[in-house]
């Protein structure tokens, strides 16, 4: 009964939340026809290693804290975050 009851608030919240979950191929469709910025939420040194083409490293803390200025410029196209498992990126 619990693990219905998760179920089912997972699902709602997911409907109404305003985070989307994309696969590759809309990440895709977003960043090449649509402008998205790609927002990477991994550590600098993750992000040195490397990182999608253009992406913008701003880490979870500052998100959290919301120190992320740099980002206000682009408030009007999609933004796409990613992180190196997902569970920052949410």
């Amino acid at each position: 009964v619990v693990l219905l009851v998760l179920v089912i608030f997972t699902t709602f919240k997911g409907l109404f939340s305003k985070v989307k979950l994309i696969g590759r191929g809309e990440a895709t469709h977003l960043i090449n026809k649509e402008n998205a910025v790609v927002v990477d939420v991994r550590g600098r040194d993750d992000f040195r290693r490397g990182h999608i083409s253009g992406a913008l490293q701003v880490s979870s803390d500052d998100i959290k804290k919301g120190n992320f200025s740099e980002l206000e410029k682009y408030k009007s196209q999609p933004v796409i975050v990613v992180c190196a498992t997902g569970q920052s990126a949410g």
